[in-house]
């Protein structure tokens, strides 16, 4: 399991600058495709305030909304 981290989100317009703590939470850890070995892995996650709220960007937390709603379905996804 992967701890959460703190970044500071001004530097990317997720934050205003006076208030710019980002926290970000581990949803998804893959193997890395381009970087072979057991420790190299890409980490899928999800961005919100310190008091957990998505931030406006995080449209994960929209979706996993609708999926909670019907978890016996199986979601597709395209482009």
């Amino acid at each position: 399991k992967l701890p959460k981290w703190s970044v500071g989100g001004s530097s990317t317009d997720q934050a205003p600058g006076d208030d710019s703590e980002v926290i970000l939470v581990p949803r998804a850890v893959y193997p890395d495709p381009f970087r072979t070995g057991a420790a190299n892995v890409l980490v899928m996650c999800e961005a919100v305030t310190p008091n957990g709220e998505p931030l406006e960007s995080n449209s994960r937390a929209a979706a996993a909304k609708v999926f909670e709603q019907y978890e016996d379905e199986e979601p597709w996804f395209g482009l």
